[in-house]
């Protein structure tokens, strides 16, 4: 909880001391409130000598606690969100480290879960619990100090009190750590079913599948509630238990104050403070019961929070090392592969694939071949074996270079909530505008982007919703040209495109693409001959394997007046 506060120390530091000025006015009116008293009994009402004073006093020791007490919760609630928003960063950037394999096994509702629930509770008590544990810490010993200093007698009685309710507490909150866990895992399921729903809204939609769905959120809504309901009962009766134990103490240690066999007998202005220390004390005890409970309920989201930065982050490879003479020789050698829970995705692959050579890989669904393109810009490590560029193992090249060499352009396109302009310079931020326009001519989005009103300053919407499925994936082509890869793997990167559209991209670009290691995955055979070689893969392996005739066709030229392409550059 301390490294959480680094950074916040200091308002907490001063919530402290506001909190511990808050206490000494506290601790001070229960005395002067018995001063009062003795004042007010030892003459008439209103010319009782001091009288006024002491009112006078009394008000003012009200108007400081109220005054420090502001400005202690002020600093500890500012230092609560500088903490949970330090905290979002440090986990969003680490979650950024951590491998694929990793989030396949947790759903996006997870995820949420721990980042916008879990971190306020583990923000909320490390600000609260240092910069309120020390005030209430010295209450309590003021308290017992002052009532020892009346009379021993009570005190010993309201300590015994105090410490049968912390026991009484320890007993009542156990549960809530697991509560905790469960209400945390309901949350997941919630924003998991949300995300899902909003992600499949037009499929819902067009299987008039609404009332189904929302009977689905009802029921986890429901679940939710219910562990909500069981966390609250036990949290709600923490508080009550530990008050009504330590008054109970008190009151018979009271009585027994009172009876003349018990001794001398205490002063009625005495008789007052005591009571009024005791219900003091009452209130601290109550406050650290509901410490305690926090306590659980942050313990069972630090333990989400701790799994993931006790994961191993993704292997970044060797940053010292230059790629110079990046030639895109690929070399698969005995590879085995298999994703968490399913059967081998590769099985002792053997593949060569030279530089400059364009190679379609064909095959039935789940044969291996995205797991090849995967495996490739390693989101995924090999369970055995090896892949090698140029022959040195991929795990050694630095993981930001490597993927700077290798584009991969998936079947699903990835667009981000922004203008296409922005979304085709992603991986390239500092592109000029004419080089945006000619990766955009390459993939063929000038054409339609050119037709739209705000042309490349156009908004795509959230997944680039506001396009069609064939737009979406020019444009994530045209981002993987614009960063000129010397390896570029095409994953079905064309499915969604019209009939011709796939052979009117590859003779648009074959010069360029002859000066790269392509590899081609596809279902369309018409693309085939573009290919220097089709391999068939098939249960994790090279089932097939077939040599074609390398096809020579040039470059078609631009449709845009003043900007021209040749087989032997860029824009030109």
């Amino acid at each position: 909880m301390w490294s959480l506060a680094r950074g916040q120390r200091r308002r907490l530091a001063g919530g402290a001391l506001l909190g511990l000025a808050q206490s000494a006015a506290l601790l001070l009116v229960p005395w002067v409130a018995g001063s009062l008293a003795e004042a007010y009994v030892a003459g008439s009402a209103g010319s009782a000598p001091g009288l006024a004073a002491y009112a006078w006093v009394l008000l003012g020791l009200l108007a400081l606690h109220g005054a420090a007490g502001f400005g202690s919760q002020y600093s500890i609630a500012s230092a609560e969100v500088h903490i949970a928003g330090g905290l979002r960063e440090r986990l969003y950037s680490r979650l950024q480290t951590l491998p694929l394999r990793w989030f396949d096994g947790r759903t996006h509702g997870d995820l949420l879960s721990i980042v916008a629930v879990d971190v306020e509770v583990a923000a909320g008590f490390a600000s609260r619990a240092p910069a309120s544990l020390l005030p209430a810490a010295v209450t309590a010993l003021g308290a017992l100090a002052l009532m020892v200093r009346i009379d021993p007698r009570l005190a010993l009685l309201a300590v015994l009190a105090v410490a049968f309710a912390q026991l009484a507490v320890r007993f009542l909150a156990r549960p809530v750590a697991s509560l905790s866990s469960q209400l945390a895992e309901a949350y997941g399921r919630l924003f998991a079913l949300l995300d899902e729903n909003l992600e499949h809204l037009r499929t819902i939609k067009a299987f008039s599948q609404e009332p189904a769905e929302a009977e689905r959120n009802r029921a986890a809504n429901r679940e939710l509630g219910r562990i909500q309901d069981r966390r609250l009962r036990r949290e709600l009766l923490v508080s009550p238990v530990s008050q009504v134990l330590a008054a109970g103490g008190l009151l018979g240690a009271i009585a027994l104050a009172g009876r003349p066999s018990a001794g001398s007998v205490v002063a009625p202005g005495q008789l007052l403070s005591l009571l009024l220390y005791g219900l003091l004390l009452a209130r601290t005890s109550s406050a650290l019961a509901h410490l305690y409970v926090n306590a659980q309920q942050t313990r069972a989201a630090l333990e989400r929070l701790e799994a993931v930065w006790r994961e191993r982050p993704e292997p970044r490879g060797d940053s010292t090392t230059a790629l110079r003479g990046f030639r895109g020789e690929i070399e698969f050698r005995g590879v085995d592969f298999h994703y968490p829970g399913r059967p081998a995705a590769l099985c002792g692959l053997d593949l060569r694939i030279e530089a400059g050579e364009l190679v379609a890989l064909v095959g039935p669904n789940g044969g291996g071949k995205t797991t090849i393109a995967n495996l490739l810009v390693r989101f995924y490590e090999v369970d055995a074996g090896a892949v090698c560029i140029d022959g040195r193992d991929v795990r050694d090249i630095d993981l930001a270079r490597l993927r700077g060499r290798v584009g991969l352009v998936p079947q699903r396109a990835e667009l981000l909530q922004r203008s296409i302009r922005e979304n085709i310079a992603f991986g390239r931020p500092g592109a000029s505008f004419e080089q945006v326009q000619a990766a955009a001519w390459r993939a063929g989005v000038h054409e339609f982007v050119s037709a739209l009103p705000d042309g490349y300053d156009t908004p795509i919407g959230e997944r680039g919703g506001r396009l069609s499925g064939g737009q979406r994936q020019r444009i994530a082509l045209a981002r993987t040209l614009l960063t000129e890869p010397s390896i570029l793997v095409l994953d079905e990167a064309t499915s969604m495109f019209d009939g011709r559209g796939e052979l009117d991209f590859l003779e648009r670009n074959l010069a360029w693409l002859r000066r790269r290691t392509v590899i081609l995955i596809t279902h369309r055979t018409a693309s085939l001959r573009f290919a220097n070689r089709v391999l068939q893969i098939g249960s994790g392996r090279v089932v097939e394997s077939a040599l074609r005739r390398t096809l020579v066709v040039r470059e078609r030229p631009s449709a845009r007046p003043g900007v021209s392409f040749s087989p032997r550059g860029w824009l030109r």
